[in-house]
């Protein structure tokens, strides 16, 4: 034990952080165990668990950003935190990955490739569309981002790239598509006690 605490210097060993320094070094244990492949949890009395790590089911109260490599913003949370549970399709992996093992109060930026974000993008999504398919009056301009509804009742959004008088360009790639993405994220709540323990 007293090896494990020697050989993290982030153990937080001071004032009433017994619950944390315990975790940290169950964790850095379980690494010398080969028949250990996850993380050990610590449990209160009545079998929730105490660890404050974020991990798959964790739920997480957060600020986040994406944003493209030359600093164009694309999404910001900004004054309204958003809150979700990792694992349930809110986030991309990608993102979810970047926040694993972080706790509360902690940031992380990261750069994501296209393969870990969005995806490249995929020539056959660039659709030309007959003009007569958009209201005759409506303003079209390349650029502009609008939502197409699509035969399953669903809707989607996709960006025009060029219009003339009888036909338009649209592109449905996601907006960030073929982008490396910058994700930064600052955690500010994490709740652990819906992940069931491990028998």
């Amino acid at each position: 034990m007293l090896r494990a605490f020697e050989g993290d210097p982030e153990h937080k060993c001071m004032g009433r952080s017994a619950t944390a320094r315990l975790e940290r070094a169950m964790n850095h244990i379980s690494t010398c165990l080969p028949w250990h492949s996850s993380p050990l949890k610590c449990t209160d009395p009545g079998g929730n668990t105490l660890t404050n790590e974020l991990m798959p089911g964790s739920t997480v109260t957060l600020h986040f950003s994406l944003s493209l490599t030359d600093g164009t913003v694309a999404f910001d949370t900004e004054d309204e935190a958003m809150t979700c549970t990792l694992g349930d399709g809110t986030l991309l992996p990608g993102l979810e990955l970047a926040l694993y093992g972080l706790t509360a109060g902690e940031e992380q930026t990261l750069t994501l490739t296209p393969e870990q974000a969005w995806g490249e993008r995929k020539a056959e999504l660039v659709k030309e569309m007959p003009r007569s398919d958009f209201p005759a009056d409506a303003r079209l301009e390349a650029g502009q981002v609008l939502s197409f509804s699509l035969p399953d009742g669903d809707e989607t959004l996709g960006v025009l790239l060029s219009t003339d008088e009888d036909k338009v360009l649209v592109d449905f790639n996601y907006p960030l598509s073929g982008q490396d993405v910058v994700f930064q994220a600052h955690v500010l709540e994490v709740n652990n006690s819906g992940i069931p323990d491990d028998e």
